[in-house]
């Protein structure tokens, strides 16, 4: 019985060996499960993230300032009609920028149609705005001068005979006709260039003046101060929009008065008889606000005269004035 009880002693103290050596192994399996666990933590955590977009917001442009002036000042205004839609652009068929469309104020309708009256008789400029604006260089906006008489291009339109200076006797009507509308062009855009001029000027003295504001502005009690400044900011941008905007008639008066130069250098090449060739590099030079044609013309005409691709000049078209025609004999009367 002793050994029955020795046996059984023996058989629960192995089970108890192998109940504690299974737990030992359970419990040394666990560490190796957490650190793989926290490794992979790890590599979750320091793996990097991609980055985020984040939207770009597009600044205003110089226009886009300007239609938003334009707007408020319509409605400060209280005008009518005034709408707004969005320009197409011509290559990629989106619309690129907003535009505000503000109706013609009545006095610019009135003095359109009463002007357009009479097309042919009309004066190139008033008298009254003629006294009004001036500037310095006056020569410049009401040039009416004409290639020198010894020119190559007032020897050859005037048929290689000797021409007094000044002296049009040798063109067709037509073409002292075109002259004289290119020479009002010239000069009513000389006096819009003396407008935008004047316009730039008082502009920038407004912008002065709201600048000097600054000073009383801080002053006043503080409700009334951002009420102030608020105003002030609008002035200024008003009057920096008022320069561009005379800064942009000068540029309209500048290719009115370009386009003027053009057609009455096209005038004296149309009797000239030179080729294309020859018009086209001489039709191109600068002009200087003094002379018709740039100093250079004569050394361009000479040396394209002697370039073979240019060819030999046309026949001259007769717009020249014509000969003293030849009188015709009488017919006579057959004999009985």
């Amino acid at each position: 019985m002793a050994d029955i009880e020795l046996a059984s002693a023996s058989d629960s103290d192995d089970e108890l060996a192998l109940d504690v050596l299974s737990g030992f192994v359970k419990t040394a399996s666990k560490p190796d499960k957490e650190e793989a666990s926290t490794e992979s933590a790890k590599k979750t955590v320091t793996s990097p993230e991609p980055p985020k977009k984040v939207a770009k917001t597009k600044e205003p442009s110089e226009n886009d300032r300007f239609q938003d002036l334009l707007l408020r000042a319509a409605n400060a205004l209280d005008l009518e009609n005034v709408a707004q839609d969005t320009e197409q652009n011509s290559f990629s068929g989106r619309g690129d920028q907003d535009r505000v469309l503000i109706p013609l104020d009545s006095v610019t309708v009135e003095t359109c149609r009463k002007l357009w009256q009479k097309p042919a008789s009309l004066p190139p400029v008033s008298l009254g705005m003629q006294r009004k604006y001036h500037s310095q260089g006056e020569d410049i906006m009401l040039t009416t001068s004409q290639p020198p008489a010894d020119s190559v291009l007032v020897f050859a339109a005037s048929g290689n005979r000797s021409a007094k200076a000044d002296d049009f006797l040798y063109l067709s009507k037509d073409c002292k006709s075109m002259d004289a509308v290119a020479k009002k062009a010239y000069q009513a855009a000389g006096l819009g260039l003396k407008q935008a001029n004047t316009a730039a000027i008082m502009s920038r003295y407004n912008q002065h003046l709201w600048s000097q504001l600054s000073e009383i502005f801080e002053a006043l009690p503080e409700d009334s101060k951002s009420k102030a400044l608020e105003r002030q900011k609008e002035g200024l941008a008003l009057s920096a929009a008022s320069v561009q905007v005379a800064n942009d008639q000068a540029d309209v008066c500048a290719r009115t008065m370009t386009t003027s130069i053009l057609q009455r250098r096209r005038v004296w090449f149309s009797v000239s008889g030179y080729p294309p060739g020859i018009e086209k590099q001489v039709l191109d030079l600068p002009f200087d606000g003094k002379k018709l044609f740039h100093s250079t013309t004569e050394e361009v005409i000479e040396r394209a005269k002697k370039d073979p691709n240019l060819g030999k000049s046309p026949a001259r078209v007769n717009f020249l004035r014509p000969l003293n025609k030849r009188k015709r004999p009488k017919p006579t009367k057959p004999q009985a």
